[in-house]
């Protein structure tokens, strides 16, 4: 008498690392990564990153990098992207990555971030905001001063608080790798929330 149904915001992510930062590139890209494969303005974010990475010439489609050999890279490229909304660095990307079976070395994972933040150069912005805000070294855009709260609010509403790290160097990176993740997992759990 009971139905499980799973569903899922294809490319939610994307949408919320472009549209919370800012990005009108990525905002473009991630509006057509929505579109069908086949239609004549999608564009594939992985792909072209991978290609974008490694200088590859082919069509920056899962197709394309097939056809070359390197459908794997396009997998490389979608972890690394993934792995930069959860604070993770490219020793940790191609640990992640090894551990999920994608074989990529920490030079491999750095080149696709060094791209990813080239192609769409807003989000280091917005990702050092959410960790500054995070740790209480966010700046009043007016006053110069810091705000000394330490806390994150996402489109919806919804807060994250951070104690203060007492000094723990340790403890303030783990908050600022929540704070990068923070805005854009709780965007979609507002976003799937409200749907439901």
């Amino acid at each position: 008498g009971h139905v499980l149904i799973e569903a899922d915001y294809v490319g939610a992510e994307l949408f919320g690392m472009a549209i919370m930062s800012g990005d009108e590139n990525m905002i473009d890209h991630a509006m057509r990564n929505q579109l069908p494969e086949d239609h004549a303005d999608f564009y594939d974010i992985h792909s072209n990153v991978a290609c974008f990475a490694f200088r590859l010439d082919c069509a920056p489609t899962k197709s394309g990098l097939a056809a070359i050999g390197k459908k794997h890279i396009r997998i490389v490229a979608k972890s690394v992207i993934f792995g930069i909304a959860y604070g993770r660095g490219a020793k940790a990307i191609a640990v992640a990555a090894k551990e999920q079976g994608i074989d990529v070395s920490v030079e491999d994972a750095q080149a696709v971030i060094d791209a990813i933040f080239q192609m769409y150069p807003m989000l280091q912005p917005f990702f050092q905001e959410c960790q500054e805000r995070a740790t209480g070294k966010y700046l009043d855009p007016e006053t110069g001063q810091p705000l000394g709260a330490n806390y994150l609010c996402n489109c919806y509403g919804r807060f994250r608080r951070f104690p203060d790290s007492g000094g723990d160097n340790s403890l303030a990176a783990e908050f600022e790798r929540q704070a990068m993740n923070f805005p854009i997992q709780s965007m979609i759990a507002s976003a799937v929330s409200r749907a439901i």
